[in-house]
């Protein structure tokens, strides 16, 4: 008995011959039902895309486009924030304005603490996306709150939100790692209401590679230029000399600032960089003082950048 398949079925359809001389019916594999239904087509998703902290926005917005892409999802909206000092950070708020408006079906982020600045902010902001029916996704995590086991992460994040921002507000009576090498002898008295302000502010959740440049642009967004300052204290790479007048222009650069945050000055006719540790304003209005003194106090507890 010949047990070899035939060449060749005709039954009105087409077929093919595989490696084993077995036929297979193309017009199945063609269909587009399972099991007689009509197949779903995924959806397409509409995202909103958010990075934040200037060293590497770049990365991060080529990254989740790249994500988006893959995934085939539309691009709707992305927003970059510059400024991740900020109590209140525009260009996630105008991200959350849009999901209230239904503008777009999910937010992308790097990294969860790009999005949030506490634990408690990152879940009451994901609580909010979940009620509109926005779904969340963090690239760098894996964390997919359109999907189940992502969901699941986010109720772990709400049970541990408690405990962690108490352990973090203990932790904020030390600004940061002591200078061994300051030569601030004696620290001003304790000032929690400064400290908090830093802390959610200027230095928010900043790793340590971070924090020059979220304090480069808290400075910059809260002091008004130019202004006239004195000169509390000599520097060895300053020429100004305690008690000297001198117009602050700017901030200077950013690459001069990733150890101290310095200014740019007019003196005796040309402009130059100094720390801004050895100036004081001359009258100036409540937010440049404030910031100025953020950073004095600062310096004063020997942290480092």
């Amino acid at each position: 008995m010949d047990l070899t398949w035939p060449k060749r079925i005709l039954c009105g359809h087409d077929w093919v011959t595989c490696g084993n001389g077995r036929q297979t019916d193309l017009s199945k594999a063609k269909s587009d039902n399972v099991f007689g239904q009509a197949r779903k087509q995924p959806k397409m998703f509409r995202a909103g895309l958010y990075a934040r902290v200037q060293q590497t926005l770049a990365m991060q917005s080529r990254a989740m486009r790249e994500y988006a892409v893959r995934r085939s999802w539309t691009i709707t909206l992305q927003v970059r924030e510059v400024g991740s000092g900020a109590a209140k950070r525009e260009a996630r708020e105008k991200l959350l304005e849009a999901a209230r408006r239904r503008e777009i079906d999910l937010v992308l982020v790097w990294r969860l603490d790009r999005w949030g600045r506490s634990l408690t902010d990152l879940l009451a902001t994901l609580q909010e996306l979940e009620h509109l029916g926005v779904g969340f996704v963090s690239l760098t995590e894996a964390l997919d709150l359109t999907m189940p086991s992502g969901r699941a992460m986010a109720g772990l994040l709400a049970i541990f939100a408690d405990n962690a921002e108490r352990a973090s507000s203990a932790d904020r009576a030390h600004l940061g790692p002591p200078n061994p090498q300051s030569k601030v002898m004696k620290r001003p008295k304790r000032d929690p209401v400064r400290e908090d302000r830093i802390h959610n502010e200027a230095i928010v959740d900043a790793g340590p590679d971070e924090q020059a440049m979220s304090w480069y642009y808290y400075l910059e967004s809260k002091i008004t230029f130019p202004f006239q300052a004195r000169c509390v204290a000599a520097k060895d790479i300053s020429p100004l000399r305690k008690g000297e007048t001198t117009e602050v222009v700017r901030m200077a650069a950013e690459a001069a600032c990733e150890h101290d945050m310095l200014v740019q000055i007019r003196w005796q006719g040309r402009n130059m960089a100094v720390p801004l540790s050895q100036l004081n304003a001359i009258d100036p209005d409540e937010s440049t003082k404030e910031a100025i003194g953020d950073w004095h106090y600062w310096v004063s507890q020997g942290c480092l950048l």
